[in-house]
């Protein structure tokens, strides 16, 4: 709910063998939280800030991520514009603003690379596999 705490569960760092084994390198416990995770395969691309877009609440303020989806997965992840809504000065849980690129076979007609506000406060969405940007904004806009 807009304007209500979010309490996340942040994933523990491990540490690395290889670049900090055994831990001397980096103190992993005195990290800052991870503040958003995204599911295996998910491949996020784009990562950009709305700020007072021309969408309905509550995305208008927050984060917008490109997530291309999985190529060597069954199913595959399915690609979607994500949007995280900026709640008491931190990023709320993930939400599809834009899905629907992938049909139940795995089949794709787009994958979605990064999403940005435009001058007009609109919201642009690049495509590399249909060779499209598409461009958001509420009906009748």
């Amino acid at each position: 709910m807009p304007g209500t705490a979010v309490n996340h569960t942040a994933p523990k760092f491990v540490v690395d063998v290889q670049t900090n084994p055994g831990g001397g390198e980096l103190d992993c416990a005195a990290l800052a939280p991870v503040e958003q995770t995204f599911g295996a395969h998910s491949a996020p691309l784009g990562l950009s800030v709305l700020t007072g877009a021309t969408l309905p609440a509550p995305y208008t303020e927050g984060a917008l991520v490109g997530i291309h989806g999985s190529w060597n997965r069954t199913p595959p992840r399915a690609p979607e514009v994500s949007f995280f809504p900026w709640v008491n000065c931190t990023f709320g849980p993930q939400r599809t603003l834009v899905g629907g690129f992938q049909t139940a076979d795995g089949s794709r007609w787009g994958r979605p690379v990064a999403a940005v506000q435009g001058p007009d406060r609109a919201v642009y969405i690049t495509d590399d596999s249909a060779g499209a940007v598409y461009r958001l904004v509420p009906p009748g806009r």
